[in-house]
């Protein structure tokens, strides 16, 4: 888990603490008389955004749409060919893309908002 801070509650937060105190001490260094928001939260992955097999299937399905009516049903892949490529594109992901370097909010989790003036780690 990640934490971090930002002035408007649904705005990009910044850093990347451990703890929710070093994501106070920095929201406070930055905004020293102003109300900001803390939220924890977790790095992103890169399998939350490949494509499925399923997707690249329908794109396939789509294209033939361009150039002829009714494809009938093309392309008809097994249940077996569409687990291989998804493990392919997982595999292929796993070599050649690196993995995100942003965080995101737990859907659970709300931020916190911090007045001005509470929780000063600099007294």
């Amino acid at each position: 888990m990640v934490w971090g801070w930002c002035e408007a509650r649904y705005e990009r937060y910044n850093g990347c603490f451990l703890t929710r105190a070093e994501a106070i001490e920095e929201g406070r260094a930055c905004c020293p008389k102003k109300d900001f928001w803390v939220a924890e939260g977790f790095y992103d992955c890169t399998q939350a955004h490949l494509p499925t097999a399923g997707d690249i299937l329908e794109m396939m399905a789509d294209s033939a749409c361009d150039d002829v009516e009714d494809p009938d049903g093309w392309p008809d892949a097994t249940a077996e060919a569409e687990a291989e490529l998804n493990r392919f594109l997982e595999a292929w992901a796993e070599k050649h893309v690196a993995e995100p370097k942003w965080w995101l909010i737990a859907p659970d989790d709300d931020p916190e908002l911090i007045r001005a003036g509470e929780f000063d780690f600099n007294e």
